[in-house]
């Protein structure tokens, strides 16, 4: 039984509220010309949105529709369709025309006894399908639709759900998860035990894990040998309908005890995230350039079908600011020098320390130690407020702090180091069990405050994983646009 169109009149101007009840009017005669098709809301209006500049609007519509969920108290179809095509005054902008429309839309809500929603791989084949429908036109255009197998080819799916490919049978296809995400890879082994052939696959969906850092590993290699072999800073290249950044590298395999070496081709293809997201893919070709001729077209042929699966971006913990970044970076560049004062040996091996915990660290309140500043200037009483509201709050710090070589350890994660405190009777004093080390250096920072022009910064920052272990307040000054070491003030040394 359908429901008429009905506004709550109250929300609108009078002219608007007369409009509405025209264009609800007109509906019914749409609604009861066809048979009764309903949809979820949001489907709705991602349909909407990619047909509205369609030529043929009501052929864009209609299969659209058609291919819509139809949950309980979804909108009824046809009802919304009629408002849709009643053509609007002149006078009505088509902003006004677009909100009127949808609030009619979602006054003509009917099918109480709707199929229930679907569950499992169904439901989110359903929600990969509403975000396509959502996109506008052009976007959805882009990507390619799945290609179809060919004789001596299989689909492949990565057991997350993340992406899909077509692979060759006879191909060995492995998968292995860790703590930063997924990681496929389709192999197949030469004669020789350096004549393989591969393809690996990363999907990193660690919130540690930035695209903004792996890019910046391509374009600055860590071995020197690598960065010889680059036939070009970057590259671009396509994959599942976007422009990627693509590196090129032409070098050698090589295996202690295995000769001869190998000379090998290696493509590495970043697809960052989209939609919001910050999920993103690492694609590695390698092959023997003996090989490479007749190996590529494979390696191609997955390439070119590869095809990531939309979804709702996962929710990001919360992250300290670009411009608390700003400032780690510019200590850790720093080398420990200040502008006054006389800096402890300690802090030097803080400064040059390349391994930084994930997780801010909650800081001491400032009594004493407000005093300790006195030297260079004090502390701005806005600096201590904003201080006081940060000091024990624990946010994620990622890999796009702006330094070379950084190093990210989570919590908890263990990571023995050369230092054994048995040997000087420590053990029990540090609270370690029987055969456990001390961690090897790794930073906290805690948040970073700010003075009420943002021109001065302060914030703690911890390094007990060597001995004697350190804790500093560092104030920052920002001077030409650029985060300087004005002072510090050491608060707490343990010695192993």
């Amino acid at each position: 039984m359908q429901r008429p169109c009905a506004f709550p009149l109250r929300l609108f101007t009078p002219a608007l509220a007369a409009l509405a009840v025209l264009l609800c009017a007109l509906a019914p005669a749409r609604a009861g010309s066809t048979a009764l098709r309903a949809t979820s809301q949001s489907c709705l209006r991602g349909c909407l949105a990619s047909c509205a500049q369609a030529p043929a609007r009501a052929d864009c519509l209609n299969p659209c529709l058609d291919a819509c969920p139809a949950y309980c108290g979804a909108v009824d179809t046809d009802c919304a369709l009629g408002v849709l095509e009643s053509a609007p005054p002149a006078a009505l902008s088509d902003g006004d025309a677009a909100r009127l429309a949808a609030r009619c839309a979602e006054a003509c809500v009917v099918k109480p006894n709707c199929p229930p929603p679907k569950a499992g791989v169904q439901l989110q084949e359903l929600a990969a399908e509403q975000h396509a429908a959502a996109q506008p036109a052009a976007a959805r255009q882009a990507v390619p639709a799945p290609a179809k197998p060919r004789a001596g080819e299989q689909r492949f799916t990565a057991r997350d759900g993340s992406f899909s490919l077509l692979a060759p049978k006879g191909w060995k296809i492995s998968e292995s998860g860790d703590a930063d995400g997924l990681a496929a890879e389709f192999a197949l082994p030469g004669a020789q035990p350096l004549d393989y052939t591969v393809l690996r696959v990363r999907h990193v969906t660690a919130p540690q894990k930035t695209a903004e850092r792996a890019l910046n590993d391509l374009r600055h290699p860590r071995w020197p040998a690598q960065a010889a072999q680059m036939e070009h800073a970057l590259g671009t290249a396509r994959l599942a309908g976007r422009e990627v950044v693509q590196r090129t590298l032409r070098g050698v395999r090589s295996l202690l005890g295995l000769t001869p070496e190998v000379p090998n081709l290696e493509r590495v293809l970043l697809l960052g995230p989209e939609d919001g997201g910050s999920d993103f893919f690492v694609l590695t070709v390698d092959v023997p350039q003996a090989l490479e001729e007749r190996h590529g077209p494979a390696l191609a042929r997955m390439l070119e079908t590869f095809r990531p699966t939309p979804g709702k971006p996962p929710a990001r913990p919360a992250e300290v600011t670009a411009e608390e970044y700003a400032v780690y970076a510019a200590f850790l560049q720093s080398n420990a020098t200040a502008e006054v004062g006389d800096i402890a040996p300690y802090l030097y091996e803080t400064a040059r320390t390349r391994t930084v915990y994930d997780r801010t660290v909650a800081a001491p309140e400032l009594k004493a130690e407000r005093g300790a500043f006195a030297a260079c200037g004090g502390l701005p009483d806005s600096l201590a407020t904003d201080y006081a509201a940060k000091r024990t709050q624990r946010v994620l710090v990622t890999d796009r702090l702006p330094v070379p070589q950084l190093g990210l350890r989570r919590e908890g994660e263990a990571n023995p180091s050369i230092f054994a405190p048995q040997r000087m009777g420590m053990q029990e004093r540090i609270g370690l069990r029987p055969g456990q080390h001390l961690p090897s250096p790794a930073l906290e920072f805690s948040r970073v405050a700010f003075d009420a022009e943002g021109q001065t910064a302060l914030f703690y920052v911890t390094n007990f994983g060597t001995s004697p272990g350190t804790s500093h307040l560092l104030l920052m000054v920002k001077r030409d646009g650029v985060w300087r070491l004005r002072c510090a003030s050491m608060l707490d040394m343990r010695i192993y």
